[in-house]
C-alpha cells in the first residue's frame, strides 16, 4: 500500500536492501512505522512524503491503517485491502 503526506519519515528516501533483513523484513524506516489491523507492516520504502507498506500479510477486506512518524501518529483510517 502507498501512503502519501508530509513529514512521514526522517530520511530523504530509503528503500530496503539485503542488510535491512535481520530475521525478517523491516517494519520501520526513517522513524516511521505502519500498522494494518493492529499488526506491524513491512516497510520497503520511506521518504518525507511517501511510504510503501506491505499489506500481503493481511486478509482482503477493510482494515484500520495507522501511520506512526517522528512527528506523531495518524488517526486510524479504515481502508479496503484488495489484492490482484
Amino acid at each position: 500500500m502507498e501512503v502519501y503526506g508530509t513529514n512521514l519519515a526522517n530520511v530523504i528516501s530509503q528503500r530496503w536492501t539485503g542488510t535491512d533483513f535481520k530475521g525478517s523484513a523491516p517494519t520501520a524506516f526513517g522513524g516511521t512505522t505502519v500498522t494494518i489491523a493492529g499488526q506491524s507492516a513491512f516497510i520497503d520504502y520511506a521518504s518525507p512524503s511517501h511510504v510503501n507498506a506491505q499489506a500481503f500479510r493481511h486478509p482482503p477486506g477493510s482494515a484500520e491503517v495507522i501511520v506512526n512518524t517522528p512527528r506523531g501518529t495518524s488517526a486510524g483510517l479504515v481502508q479496503p485491502l484488495r489484492f490482484s
